[in-house]
């Protein structure tokens, strides 16, 4: 039985149910929340042994993508409440069209966010003091991570 099946049934869950249809929705949550946590260091510790300019560019990056991560979280939150209200209703068509919408849009956000982001974390962390040969690096980086030039 899929799991939109058994949300969507008429009766009455158990207990054993419910436990197990929030372990189900929160175990992909949890699993990518493990991965990005374990991929920063995995950066740290990579770039660690390169010296003490690349350790710092890995420590700006590191809180320059977890806020435009944040920030394509927050604008994707706003659509699976929508999704959820339509499959709730049964209406399969809808939730359909508002996934494909929403994954449009979100994409056209985070795009031209990380662009947009690139230019403003150049000039914060200029204005900051941050080392010359570090924040190069953290440019370089940060390019490579939005997709986008930043020199």
């Amino acid at each position: 039985m899929e799991l939109s099946d058994t949300i969507n049934r008429k009766e009455p869950f158990t207990r054993w149910e419910i436990y197990k249809l929030v372990w189900n929705l929160s175990v992909p949550s949890i699993l990518a929340q493990l991965t990005y946590i374990i991929m920063e260091y995995i950066d740290a510790i990579m770039v660690g042994s390169l010296g003490v300019k690349s350790a710092g560019a890995i420590g700006l990056v590191a809180t320059s993508t977890w806020f435009l991560y944040g920030l394509c979280r927050a604008c994707s939150s706003g659509f699976s409440v929508q999704v959820a209200q339509a499959v709730g209703a049964n209406d399969k068509n809808k939730s359909k069209n508002l996934f494909r919408e929403s994954n449009c849009s979100i994409l056209c956000f985070c795009d031209n966010w990380s662009s947009n982001f690139s230019s403003f974390a150049k000039m914060a962390w200029r204005r900051a003091g941050t080392l010359e040969g570090s924040l190069y690096l953290f440019f370089d980086f940060l390019s490579f991570y939005s997709y986008c030039p930043v020199k």
